[in-house]
């Protein structure tokens, strides 16, 4: 009788101090491994590097996995990485150079600073999160272009952020994946 008490108030206080209900049920990750970080770099790098990589509506990949691992890795991605691959997407598109490496190192810094906070939303408050956050540096990248050369931005570009928000979710699960521990309940096992 005692223990089904201690039971009882233990879920009723457990329950009183989840803010979070609605988010992903908790599991233990592994850590990374830093060859993989850097690949999933790469693959993002080459996708924004393919022909239709630079048109106006194409999801950035860059940005989304780079801001992905300075909210989950702000130890492993931090802003020399970002002023790296800014610097190599500046040279591929003939910009200016460091309109990319800018706006990367603004998205690592955003993301560093979320670190702690990001992680505990569940996807769908995690893309709300992540929609201004490309807006705003989209809009950043296109104040730069307008500013010199004298011409309007083009708006179009800005459905860019928004389509590459909507992918977040399948990344977030994509890249976790390899992180994930399986799911095996032991109720002898206090962890």
């Amino acid at each position: 009788m005692k223990q089904t008490n201690y039971k009882q108030s233990f879920h009723y206080k457990k329950s009183t101090l989840d803010l979070n209900a609605n988010a992903m049920p908790e599991t233990i990750l592994r850590p990374v491994h830093i060859v993989f970080v850097y690949l999933t770099l790469f693959i993002a790098l080459m996708l924004n590097l393919l022909p239709w990589g630079s048109w106006a509506f194409m999801p950035d990949w860059l940005a989304l996995v780079l801001l992905f691992w300075a909210v989950r890795e702000p130890h492993l991605v931090g802003f020399g990485i970002a002023f790296a691959l800014g610097l190599l997407m500046d040279t591929r598109n003939g910009m200016v150079l460091g309109e990319y490496a800018l706006v990367y190192v603004i998205l690592a810094f955003v993301g560093t600073t979320l670190s702690k906070r990001l992680p505990s939303f569940d996807f769908f408050y995690q893309t709300l999160h992540i929609v201004p956050i490309l807006l705003s540096t989209r809009l950043l990248s296109l104040i730069i272009r307008s500013v010199l050369n004298g011409t309007l931005p083009d708006l179009i570009a800005l459905v860019s952020p928004l389509l590459t928000a909507l992918f977040w979710p399948i990344l977030l699960w994509l890249l976790l994946m390899p992180q994930r521990t399986p799911v095996n309940v032991d109720l002898n096992r206090p962890l």
